[in-house]
């Protein structure tokens, strides 16, 4: 998870941040949430964000995030919960493009520094859901996190298939060997046509398939996306098709 995350409708709203404040074109404060623990059992805090930053920018790492994170000057702990950022220049997109991007979620440090090369295959946060199993090119299969801060997850695991195919996606979503199908991109008029809702414009399509098919994993509203689900999700394991 990040410092923050989008809502269902787009609008930027607090996670593992729970408010936070511009103090001028180039400054901004957050105050961090408290009593949230990663999934190893290590605690989330300022500190716990400015190595995660820290480590995108050094340039020994080798970081894909860290062009984009050179607008950050420097990182400051105020105290265990509360952390400032100042830009190198004001920056509108501050929150869109360098926290709310892959590189803004935030991975346990100790996970980082004990486990070596073993934690790209072992990411752990403070998410819904922890990693349980990886089966190259077959599965993924994460459990839900009984210490999450926020409200539970509805399922009590999460199955991601790698299913390419949209087409075969479609038949394993009809045929319920599937409960849901990842972003469909430009082959959602695939999955239009199969639903019966190709001939409308793509506009009313695209907005009928979110509206006939998607269901949050979490009863939390950024947990919702444009993803066609079967059916609610009130089980015991959810299995979704990912392209």
């Amino acid at each position: 998870e990040g410092l923050v995350r989008y809502t269902k409708d787009y609008k930027i709203e607090p996670a593992l941040a729970t408010s936070w404040k511009q103090l001028s074109d180039t400054h901004y404060r957050f105050n961090l949430r408290k009593g949230v623990k990663f999934h190893d059992g290590s605690e989330f805090d300022a500190s716990v964000v400015e190595w995660h930053f820290r480590r995108a920018l050094d340039p020994k790492e080798g970081s894909v995030f860290r062009r984009q994170f050179m607008v950050i000057e420097s990182i400051k702990v105020l105290d265990r919960h509360t952390i400032a950022f100042t830009l190198t220049e004001p920056n509108v997109a501050f929150l869109e493009f360098v926290l709310l991007t892959n590189g803004g979620f935030i991975p346990s440090r100790k996970a980082y520094e004990t486990l070596g090369e073993e934690f790209a295959y072992r990411p752990i946060g403070t998410g819904p859901f922890r990693w349980a199993q990886w089966v190259q090119g077959q599965r993924v299969v994460l459990e839900r996190n009984p210490d999450y801060w926020g409200p539970a997850p509805k399922p009590d695991r999460l199955i991601i298939r790698p299913i390419t195919d949209v087409n075969t996606g479609i038949i394993e979503l009809e045929t319920g060997g599937v409960h849901g199908v990842g972003p469909l991109g430009h082959q959602r008029d695939t999955f239009a046509e199969a639903e019966g809702a190709a001939d409308q414009p793509r506009a009313a399509r695209h907005q009928y398939l979110h509206e006939k098919h998607s269901a949050s994993l979490s009863s939390a509203p950024a947990a919702s996306s444009m993803r066609p689900v079967r059916r609610p999700c009130r089980m015991a394991s959810m299995v979704m098709a990912w392209p």
